[in-house]
C-alpha cells in the first residue's frame, strides 16, 4: 500500500495494530475454547433447546438496546486526546459519568422488562420454558452491559492486553460453567448462566486493571453526563433502533417459526459471529486510530492511507475465511454439530458473503464517528435500520431464515454501503484508491481449488482438514502470483503480527512463505 513507508501515518497504524494484535489474540482464543464451548452445547441442547437458548440471547439484546447509550463510542474518541493533552482529571470524570450512567440506564430497563415476563415467555418462546429463563436473561444483559463498557474503556487507554486478558477470562468461565450446567441437565437455562457468569468474572478483572490507568471521580457527574449525552444521543436513537431491528428480527421469525428452526438460524449467526475474528478485530481500534490521525496535522493529511490500509488488510484475510466456510459449510455442520443442524449450512454461506458484502460500510462508519459526524451516523443508522425492519417484515413470513439473512446481510449491508461511500468521498473527500481485482481474483482461484475436495464421497472431517491445508499453503502463494500483496506490505504485516503472543511466530513463518513467491 503506498503512502505508509517511513511515515509518521504508519507508526499509527502500527501502534494501533498491536493494540489489535492483543484483540485479535483473544477472539483467536474465543474461536478455540468459545468455539468447543459452542460445539458442545449445541449438540448436548439440539436444535430446539438451541433455538431457546437463540431466542434468549435476542431477547437480551432487544430488551437492552433500550438502556443503551453509545457510551463507549464517546471514550473511543476522547480518551486518546485527552490523554495525549494529559488532562487526566478530565479522564477521572468521563469515566465516573459513564459508569454511572451505564448503570441507571440498564437497571431501569431491566426493573421494567420484568413486569412483562409472562407476555415474554407466551409471545417469545410459546410458553415452552419457565419464567426463571427469563430472570437469568435479565442478569446476563446486565453483567453483558458492564462488560462491553469495560472493555471499551480499556481499549481507549490502548490497553489492549488486558483487554484480551478480560476476554480470555469471560469465555474460560463461560466454558467451565456453561458445559457443566448443561450436562448437569440444566438445558438452555444452563448455558445462559454459564454465560453470565463468565462475563461477571472477566468484568471484575476490568474493574481491577481500570485502576491502573485511572481512579473514577463522580464529581461533577451531571455536567460530564450532559455533555456525554450531548454526543451520545444521536448515536445511541440509531443504535437503539439498529439493535431493536436486528435483535427484533429473530424474535419476529419465532412467531412465524418453531425454536427448532430458530436454532439453525442461531448456529449459522454464530459462525457468522467468528469471522469477525478479523472484521472486528480491525474495526475496534479503527476509532481511536483515526482520532488520533485527526488530532495531528501531520497524520490528517494520511488519513486516506489510513482508511484504506483498514479495508485492505480487513479483506486480506476476512476473504478466505469466507471463501473456506462457504465451501465447507455442509462438512462443518455434518462433521461439527450432527446432521440434526443440516439445514444451516446455506444460512453459513449466505451470512459468510454477507458480511464482506458490509465491510467497507462498517470501516466507513468509524471514521465518520471519529472525524465528528455525528448527525450522519445517526441519520444514516436510521435508514439502514429502516430499510431492514420493511425488509424482514415482508420476507420472513414467506422465506423464513433466509428472508431474515437477507435482509440483515444483504438490503441493509447494500444501502449501508451506498451512503457511507458517498459520506467518505463528498465530505471526507478521501478516495478509496485499492486495487481489489488481484485480491477478489486470488479468492476466486482458492475457491476453485477448494472446490473439488467438497465433495459428498470424502469424509466431512477430511475435507475440512483438506480445505485448511490448502487454505494455509496455497492462498499465501496465490496473493504472491497475482500480486495481491507486496513486500512491503508484507513487511508491515511482520511489524504487526511479531508481537502477537502465542500466534506471533507462526504468522511470521506464513509472511516469509509468502514471500517466496513474490516477484
Amino acid at each position: 500500500m503506498p503512502g505508509y513507508e517511513g511515515s509518521t501515518a504508519t507508526e499509527l497504524g502500527i501502534n494501533s495494530a498491536n493494540v489489535a494484535t492483543f484483540i485479535v489474540f483473544s477472539k483467536a482464543f474465543s474461536i478455540l475454547v468459545g468455539g468447543i464451548t459452542f460445539i458442545v452445547v449445541a449438540r448436548l441442547l439440539g436444535p430446539s433447546n438451541y433455538g431457546i437458548y437463540t431466542i434468549a440471547m435476542s431477547m437480551a439484546g432487544f430488551i437492552g438496546a433500550f438502556g443503551s447509550i453509545s457510551i463507549g463510542q464517546y471514550l473511543n474518541k476522547y480518551i486518546p486526546e485527552y490523554k495525549v493533552k494529559g488532562e487526566k482529571e478530565r479522564i477521572k470524570r468521563i469515566l465516573g459519568a459513564s459508569f454511572g450512567l451505564t448503570l441507571i440506564s440498564i437497571i431501569i430497563v431491566i426493573l421494567f422488562s420484568s413486569v412483562f415476563i409472562r407476555q415474554i415467555v407466551s409471545y417469545f418462546f410459546h410458553n415452552s420454558v419457565n419464567n426463571i429463563v427469563i430472570y437469568a436473561t435479565l442478569v446476563y444483559l446486565f453483567f453483558s452491559t458492564l462488560y462491553g463498557l469495560g472493555s471499551n474503556i480499556l481499549i481507549s487507554f490502548a490497553d489492549g492486553k488486558n483487554s484480551a486478558i478480560s476476554q480470555v477470562i469471560n469465555i474460560s468461565f463461560q466454558a467451565l460453567f456453561s458445559i457443566s450446567l448443561v450436562l448437569l441437565g440444566y438445558g438452555a437455562l444452563g448455558a445462559i448462566v454459564g454465560c453470565l457468569l463468565g462475563l461477571l468474572s472477566g468484568f471484575v478483572y476490568q474493574l481491577i486493571m481500570l485502576m491502573k490507568h485511572s481512579t473514577i471521580k463522580l464529581d461533577g457527574f451531571l455536567e460530564e453526563a450532559k455533555k456525554m449525552l450531548s454526543f451520545s444521543i444521536p448515536l445511541t436513537i440509531s443504535s437503539i433502533f439498529g439493535s431493536i431491528v436486528n435483535n427484533f428480527s429473530v424474535l419476529y421469525l419465532s412467531f412465524f417459526f418453531l425454536p427448532s428452526v430458530v436454532g439453525l438460524y442461531g448456529i449459522a449467526s454464530k459462525i457468522g459471529t467468528y469471522i469477525d475474528l478479523v472484521t472486528g478485530s480491525i474495526s475496534a481500534i479503527l476509532i481511536p486510530m483515526f482520532s488520533a490521525a485527526l488530532a495531528s496535522r501531520e497524520i490528517s493529511k494520511k488519513l486516506g492511507n489510513l482508511y484504506n490500509y483498514s479495508i485492505y488488510f480487513g479483506l486480506l484475510f476476512a476473504m478466505p475465511i469466507v471463501v473456506y466456510v462457504s465451501i465447507f459449510s455442509n462438512a462443518m455442520v455434518v462433521s461439527v454439530f450432527t446432521s440434526t443442524y443440516k439445514g444451516s449450512s446455506i444460512y453459513m454461506a449466505l451470512i459468510g458473503i454477507g458480511i464482506l458484502v458490509g465491510l467497507l460500510a462498517s470501516y466507513a462508519s468509524s471514521l465518520a464517528i471519529s472525524s465528528g459526524h455525528i448527525r450522519e451516523v445517526f441519520e444514516y443508522g436510521i435508514l439502514i435500520s429502516l430499510a431492514e425492519l420493511l425488509s424482514f417484515l415482508v420476507l420472513i413470513p414467506f422465506f423464513g431464515v433466509t428472508g431474515l439473512i437477507i435482509s440483515i446481510y444483504y438490503i441493509g449491508s447494500i444501502i449501508a454501503n451506498i451512503l457511507y461511500l458517498h459520506f467518505v468521498s463528498k465530505k471526507l473527500h478521501l478516495k478509496i484508491q485499492i486495487n481489489l481485482s488481484r485480491l477478489v481474483a486470488s479468492n476466486i482461484v482458492l475457491a476453485l481449488l477448494l472446490l473439488p475436495i467438497a465433495i459428498p464421497n470424502i469424509r466431512a472431517t477430511y475435507q475440512l482438514l483438506l480445505g485448511l491445508i490448502v487454505l494455509f499453503f496455497i492462498y499465501p502463494a496465490l496473493l504472491g502470483l497475482f500480486k495481491a500483496i507486496s513486500n512491503k506490505e508484507l513487511e508491515l504485516l511482520r511489524k504487526i503480527v511479531i508481537k502477537l503472543p502465542i500466534f506471533g511466530n507462526w504468522l511470521n513463518a506464513l509472511i516469509i512463505y509468502a514471500e517466496i513467491f513474490q516477484r
